[in-house]
């Protein structure tokens, strides 16, 4: 990794003509704030913790991508606006990781993927969606069957069924729904 920080750190000189730096560490255990976006950082030099490493543009914002990194992880974070203000660059393990662009958020933590509050419940499972809709299709398409079928006599009276004309005249103009679009094959889970 130092071989690689080098290069970066070059880099950045390269193109700024300033020295930003770039450090590994390790989060320092309890010090992520979610509220405040900010976490402290253990350098991998031994030198001093680092306090008040921004996750985000700036503290107590969760706009746009952040990245909340787990207890004792391993973090790069690079310098900005010169020496002593400090931003998580990447993270070796993550808590949580949100977006937040204009009213659309996406949270992702360990097992869970919730878009904006996740009052909607979760996402259907399509086959299994598909299953249970053929299920009752299959139910329907056998009661409309008996219902246009053959003429059902009244008991006692031989007279054609009243219930069967009735629904006849009911279901008429209706037609059993078609499931076979309701699957967005551009999202998966």
């Amino acid at each position: 990794m130092t071989k690689n920080t080098d290069k970066i750190r070059k880099g950045i000189r390269e193109l700024t003509h300033r020295p930003y730096e770039i450090i590994s560490g390790t989060v320092v255990a309890g010090s992520v704030d979610a509220t405040m976006y900010t976490m402290a950082v253990l350098p991998s030099d031994g030198s001093e913790a680092i306090e008040g490493v921004l996750l985000n543009a700036i503290t107590n914002d969760e706009n746009g991508v952040v990245l909340l990194p787990q207890d004792n992880s391993n973090v790069i974070i690079g310098s900005i606006d010169g020496p002593g203000e400090w931003t998580l660059l990447k993270a070796s393990d993550l808590a949580r990781v949100s977006v937040l662009l204009g009213s659309s958020k996406v949270t992702v933590t360990d097992g869970l993927i919730q878009f904006n509050n996740g009052s909607h419940g979760g996402l259907t499972i399509t086959p299994e969606l598909k299953t249970q809709l053929d299920k009752t299709t299959t139910l329907l398409s056998h009661l409309i069957a008996v219902i246009n079928g053959v003429p059902i006599d009244e008991p006692g009276s031989g007279a054609p069924s009243a219930l069967q004309a009735k629904l006849q005249l009911a279901i008429a103009t209706d037609s059993l729904g078609s499931y076979s679009s309701i699957e967005d094959t551009t999202i998966k889970h």
